[in-house]
């Protein structure tokens, strides 16, 4: 029986969230694979992988207030958790994301949703390659008077931040003091490519790019 790190790793290359090929990244790196977010567009799979980021938090006795997700890609996905978490665990939580731009009328400002003052708020998002990404989003937590419980991942890229060779999430959380999670690695994603038999190809250029961008700690 796989456990929940290759369960859902396998279920990123069967719903071809996990696309091969060459990607520029935000970091600027040419990437074999990328992680795509925008191919969880139907229900179906936005649900399964709410459940898997729900079950997370359960088997990892985490206990939010809030669930946030940072604009864009993390607000369906924050929203789905929450919905994940009373659904299939009869855990209440409540859920809030934030504006790219204040809002100066209506009911105005950076956040929709919960309040975030005094609340111990868990962040879910889709992946961490450089980094940059979580300082904005702790940032705001913070400013907002909200108490950061943890930083919940799809995948870890096990690479190393631009200026370390440490891997992006150990840097983000030495520099933040914060914890950070990811539901599984893309070691877990070559074990599922290498059990599927016949990716030999694929493997082949995630390993050469982990040669040059591997995280070494």
């Amino acid at each position: 029986m796989k456990n929940t790190q290759d369960e859902f790793a396998q279920f990123l290359i069967d719903s071809q969230v996990i696309e091969f090929g060459e990607f520029k990244l935000k970091s600027s790196r040419i990437s074999p694979y990328f992680f795509n977010f925008g191919k969880l567009s139907s229900a179906s799979l936005l649900n399964k992988t709410a459940h898997f980021y729900a079950r997370f938090i359960m088997e990892n006795n985490l206990s939010p207030d809030i669930i946030f997700g940072p604009a864009y890609k993390g607000i369906p996905l924050g929203v789905a958790t929450a919905l994940a978490l009373q659904r299939d665990f009869d855990y209440e939580v409540k859920y809030s994301f934030n504006r790219k731009e204040m809002k100066s009328y209506g009911d105005g400002g950076l956040l929709v949703g919960e309040k975030l003052s005094n609340a111990s708020v868990m962040i879910v998002d889709d992946v961490i390659t450089s980094g940059m990404t979580i300082d904005d989003t702790i940032e705001i937590i913070r400013s907002q008077g909200g108490q950061p419980l943890a930083y919940l991942v799809a995948l870890d890229r096990q690479e190393h931040a631009l200026d370390t060779e440490k891997s992006a999430l150990q840097a983000a959380m030495e520099r933040l003091g914060l914890t950070i999670f990811s539901i599984t690695t893309i070691q877990h994603v070559i074990r599922c490519l290498q059990q599927n038999g016949q990716e030999q190809e694929k493997i082949d250029a995630i390993q050469i790019y982990l040669n040059k961008y591997g995280a070494t700690c």
